[in-house]
C-alpha cells in the first residue's frame, strides 16, 4: 500500500481558532471527518490515519506553533 501524508498546519489554542492561521488544522479535521476517522493524540501532533483506495493517508494536526513546527 502506498502512503501518503498530509500536515495540517495551524497554531493550537483558543486564541488561534477559527481565524485565518488554522486554515489547515480545519482542512485536515474536514478531511478525516468525512471518512469517519478521528484523531489521536500524540506528544507532538494529533494523527489519523484513512485507508482509501488501496492508500493509507497518515493526517497529522501538529501540536506546536507554527514558528516552531
Amino acid at each position: 500500500m502506498t502512503k501518503y501524508l498530509i500536515a495540517g498546519l495551524g497554531n493550537i489554542g483558543l486564541e488561534y481558532e477559527n481565524t485565518r492561521h488554522n486554515i489547515g488544522f480545519n482542512v485536515a479535521s474536514a478531511f478525516v471527518q468525512k471518512h469517519g476517522c478521528v484523531f489521536q493524540p500524540g506528544r507532538y501532533a494529533n494523527t489519523s490515519e484513512i485507508k482509501l483506495k488501496g492508500k493509507i493517508f497518515i493526517v497529522i494536526k501538529p501540536t506546536t506553533f507554527m514558528n516552531l513546527s
